[in-house]
């Protein structure tokens, strides 16, 4: 499984559990959001520099998935992005001591032998924590620029209404 499968699974069942009696276009207005959600896992677990494999995450988001729907009513649900991700975060906080044990290293453990190799040059992939991380990382960019654009764009309303 890539990070980009394991996306679209959990996107497919967020579909399917959360959004199917809204039309679809509330779905793909929340995509990026919610894919920066996903990410989260991601970016959470590489802050605190464990590293797992693809598909233990894959199950860890459908157990998640599974305790909304028993969790959960629709009024505590006002925006699904934002929910998955505290719930994400939350999760992470409250099981740290099990998924520390669970953590697996290679990944560091060859980069730090290629780092002491001085003649041997690599090229070193990024693991699957590190990609969900930068996918994360990316979406929240994307966010701030469209942001940042929005208020450039009133100031310039604003100053042309001024000049009128």
């Amino acid at each position: 499984m890539t990070v980009q499968e394991l996306i679209s699974e959990i996107l497919t069942r967020l579909e399917r559990q959360f959004y199917a009696h809204l039309p679809r276009r509330d779905f793909k207005r929340d995509e990026k959001y919610l894919i920066a959600a996903i990410g989260t896992y991601g970016w959470e677990c590489k802050g605190r520099g464990w590293e797992f494999d693809l598909d233990f995450v894959y199950s860890e988001l459908c157990r998640l998935l599974e305790s909304f729907k028993r969790r959960t009513t629709g009024e505590d649900v006002r925006w699904m992005p934002n929910y998955l991700q505290q719930a994400i975060r939350q999760h992470i906080r409250e099981h740290a001591e099990e998924l520390k044990a669970k953590a697996a290293r290679p990944g560091r453990l060859a980069r730090k032998i290629v780092d002491e190799l001085d003649q041997v040059k690599a090229i070193v992939e990024p693991s699957a924590t590190e990609q969900a991380a930068s996918i994360y990382r990316d979406v929240r960019r994307m966010r701030l620029k469209a942001r940042a654009a929005e208020r450039s764009s009133r100031e310039d309303k604003k100053r042309q209404g001024r000049l009128l």
